[in-house]
């Protein structure tokens, strides 16, 4: 994907976003895309496990990053 090394976590990311992006130009570039119907075109193409495997690594990254958020401002609170 030529993002540097993908150990690395913004270079995965970055692989991820651009591997996305080709899944999406590649397979799904004559459908009609929006927020609502993006699930269920992946789930008929590429099957509902899938689309709700992302959907839960979505779910724990927000997660994260809300308590990751939440601990940062306690520490801020702590400190004198």
């Amino acid at each position: 994907m030529k993002v540097g090394d993908i150990s690395q976590l913004e270079p995965n990311i970055h692989a991820g976003v651009k591997y996305i992006r080709f899944v999406i130009d590649q397979y799904f570039k004559d459908e009609q895309m929006d927020r609502l119907n993006v699930e269920r075109v992946a789930a008929r193409r590429i099957g509902r496990e899938t689309v709700q495997y992302v959907s839960n690594i979505y779910k724990y990254y927000v997660a994260d990053q809300l308590a990751y958020a939440e601990n940062q401002a306690k520490r801020s609170l702590e400190k004198p």
